[in-house]
């Protein structure tokens, strides 16, 4: 019994040498783990534009052109570029001369009193589409009430 009692005091110090060595071979992993998962969601959520949207519509400007209601994949393509970039100066004749006409345009009101909104959306990815109806994606360039100034980009999708 004396000799159980000898070992059993050396026991816990193993065991907390143990666990102490556990516990960084643990952390070390998870920590390496959490900065690759937060690069990886960082990339993929919202991607960092050095480019400004003036660039990026006339650097995609033909592309775009060419596929009126994103049926051939080329507006998809180009999509995030635009999306992503950094809002600039772009006024609403110079974003009409790059893109085009734009497939639809709305005054949107957003709880300021007297200011409205006006956002030219143009069809992204089509996934149906018949001359009367339309279903896919859409980005829109939202302007002020005078549309003079571009205040940010947004997308969405359609149904109908």
């Amino acid at each position: 019994m004396n000799r159980d009692c000898r070992h059993s005091s050396k026991l816990p110090s193993v065991i907390s040498n143990r666990m102490s060595l556990l516990k960084i071979h643990s952390i070390v992993p998870l920590f390496f783990a959490l900065l690759f998962a937060s690069s990886v969601v960082a990339q993929h959520a919202v991607p960092s534009s050095l480019e400004t949207t003036s660039v990026a519509i006339a650097r995609l400007s033909s592309d775009w052109k060419t596929d009126t209601v994103g049926q051939k994949g080329l507006r998809a393509k180009a999509y995030e570029s635009i999306r992503y970039s950094k809002v600039d100066s772009i006024t609403k004749n110079s974003l009409i001369e790059k893109l085009g006409k734009p497939n639809s345009i709305l005054r949107v009101y957003r709880g300021v009193p007297g200011k409205d909104y006006v956002q030219y959306r143009y069809y992204t990815h089509c996934m149906y589409w018949d001359k009367k109806s339309y279903m896919g994606g859409y980005i829109a360039f939202v302007f002020d009430e005078n549309e003079s100034q571009l205040l940010y980009i947004t997308d969405g999708d359609i149904c109908g």
